[in-house]
C-alpha cells in the first residue's frame, strides 16, 4: 500500500482554509514537535518524523501532521 503524503492531503483540499504555520501556543508547539520526533514511520521504519503544523485563524483550530523524512508518509497526530 502506498503511503499518503502531505502533498496529496493538500492537493485533495483537506486543508482548505488552513495555513502552514504553527499554532500560537508555544507549549502546544513543544508537545506536538516532541510527539512527532518520537514517532516511527509505519511504512519504512524511520525513527523521528517531521513536525508539520497548519492553522485556521478564523476558527483558532490547528492540525498537526508527522511526515517521514525518508519516504514522505504522513500521519495526522
Amino acid at each position: 500500500m502506498t503511503p499518503t503524503t502531505l502533498t496529496e492531503i493538500v492537493a485533495r483540499g483537506d486543508l482548505f482554509g488552513y495555513l502552514p504555520e504553527p499554532p500560537p501556543s508555544p507549549s502546544a508547539i513543544a508537545v506536538d514537535r516532541e510527539l512527532c520526533e518520537a514517532l516511527v514511520c509505519q511504512h519504512c521504519g524511520h525513527r523521528g518524523l517531521s513536525y508539520e503544523p497548519f492553522v485556521r485563524h478564523s476558527t483558532g483550530s490547528y492540525r498537526v501532521f508527522a511526515v517521514c523524512p525518508s519516504c514522505a508518509a504522513t500521519v495526522e497526530v
